[in-house]
């Protein structure tokens, strides 16, 4: 059964953005004079920029301040927008996948816990086309993994949530869309969209 939207991830599903966060992350880490393990690392992946924050001050020792907590914030911005200013890299498929799903007439929007500021640098790199919606995650009550940014995509499209094909990478994207009543396609580390027809969409809204 063909859905009735795709909502697309951006960082680690379209685009290679988890690896510009993760070493902002250690870099703010580093600053503070902590380090952050891989398993944090991982862990911190696709997670919205609340738990970014609260993450770096525990694991380095600042606790709740707040002062030191919108220093966090301002830098792992300005980080990532660095990165996002000199370009952005194309995972394997995901080009490709997008045009599959826009030639067909698919309505798409782009379902991301980055903030606008950077999801529109990303945007002039990769072109606005691709989407019919676009949803930050500075623009919803809760980012993921809560269901909010899905709720807020499906309302956008006026589609019912439950009739969607959500493309994730990162656990807390999964359970974002799991819990606004979306169907999953996962996109693995190894594999992305390579390989990616409308069958796999097909199969995971049935």
């Amino acid at each position: 059964m063909i859905p009735a939207a795709v909502l697309c991830d951006l960082d680690g599903t379209l685009v290679d953005g988890e690896t510009a966060w993760a070493q902002a992350h250690q870099n703010v880490a580093h600053a503070l004079g902590g380090h952050l393990y891989p398993v944090t690392l991982a862990a911190l992946a696709g997670v919205d920029l609340d738990t970014s924050v609260a993450t770096l001050l525990d694991r380095t020792g600042c606790g709740g301040d707040l002062e030191m907590g919108e220093w966090v914030r301002a830098r792992l911005l300005d980080e990532v927008a660095a990165v996002y200013t000199a370009g952005v890299v194309w995972l394997p498929g995901a080009r490709h996948a997008l045009r599959r799903i826009r030639a067909v007439g698919l309505p798409t929007a782009l379902v991301t816990n980055t903030s606008r500021r950077l999801v529109e640098l990303v945007l002039e790199h990769i072109g606005r086309d691709y989407f019919d919606a676009v949803v930050c995650g500075d623009e919803v009550p809760a980012g993921k993994p809560a269901p909010d940014p899905y709720l807020r995509a499906a309302e956008l499209l006026d589609v019912d949530p439950a009739k969607c094909v959500a493309l994730e990478d990162s656990p807390a994207g999964i359970r974002s869309a799991l819990r606004a009543g979306a169907a999953v396609l996962t996109v693995s580390p190894r594999r992305y969209l390579t390989g990616f027809t409308l069958a796999d969409i097909a199969r995971r809204s049935t």
